[in-house]
């Protein structure tokens, strides 16, 4: 599993990046802290760069980049972790509660040409929550600093140190209420790089219980004729059943007949009322 921790960026309220890793862990969090606000303040001068889903996707690569250090770790998406698997979940708790994580997250708020910046990390002393408030450099470097100190790494702590000077000499710490409003905010998914809309995912999904529906219907016809007789809306009307069979709501079967396949919504939706209207 290795060392597990989350890095946040939100910017004038959106949140842009979430990148959960393995092995970012005291230091080099730390330096990727120094290094990501450097890069953020650089990008102000471009604000276009926020809404563009190459630079966005950009930024994201950016934040796994070591350069003190010299390693690359390979973050996983978690925008795309949630449009994937978790979509039934509470998205604020999957993103920023359901996670695991034990060497604690890096969020950082830009609004306007201000950049905030907080370390928040596993409470072990709270029995009623998981993690601390807002933390600051020094406060998450002091998890760590007298392991390495222990293990006589100099030039790892001399680093961190420079590190957690300049970060906290430059950039200010979100208060709790700042960092509560940012993890209680809105996210918004529906136009994230990469991300499948509602919309894409009904209309992929759709297609799925078509091929499905239409297999079930040969089976349960007798021939060609059968279904020519009795017209179009019988084929309509036994893929409604069928897609209510498997469990989807009225308004669910009323949206896959008429927005993807083009049925007459006044006949399918008087159809699929008298269809969910019946006993099962």
């Amino acid at each position: 599993m290795g060392r597990r921790s989350q890095i946040y960026i939100r910017y004038n309220g959106k949140l842009i990046v979430a990148n959960y890793y393995q092995w970012n862990y005291g230091e080099r969090m730390i330096s990727r802290c120094r290094s990501i606000l450097d890069y953020l303040g650089s990008m102000l001068e471009y604000k276009f760069m926020f809404s563009d889903e190459n630079e966005i996707e950009t930024l994201k690569r950016y934040c796994d980049v070591n350069f003190d250090y010299r390693d690359i770790v390979r973050s996983h998406d978690i925008f795309k972790e949630w449009s994937e698997y978790a979509r039934d979940t509470n998205i604020n708790d999957w993103f920023y509660l359901y996670q695991d994580n034990n060497d604690g997250q890096l969020f950082i708020d830009i609004i306007g040409n201000i950049i905030k910046y907080a370390f928040r990390v596993i409470d072990y002393e709270s029995i009623t929550q998981k993690y601390t408030g807002a933390v600051s450099a020094s406060e998450y470097w002091s998890r760590y600093s007298g392991y390495y100190s222990y293990k006589g790494d100099n030039e790892i702590t001399k680093m961190a140190q420079e590190n957690v000077d300049f970060i906290e000499s430059n950039y200010e710490l979100m208060t709790d209420e700042e960092l509560n409003q940012f993890l209680t905010a809105e996210i918004e998914i529906e136009n994230q790089p990469g991300i499948k809309s509602s919309d894409g995912l009904r209309k992929e999904r759709s297609s799925e219980l078509l091929a499905n529906a239409i297999d079930w219907i040969y089976d349960h016809t007798e021939s060609d004729v059968y279904v020519g007789c009795f017209g179009h809306d019988l084929r309509m009307e036994l893929f409604a059943r069928r897609l209510k069979k498997i469990g989807l709501s009225s308004s669910e079967t009323l949206d896959v007949l008429v927005k993807d396949y083009d049925y007459p919504e006044k006949d399918t939706e008087e159809v699929v009322s008298n269809i969910y209207e019946e006993e099962n």
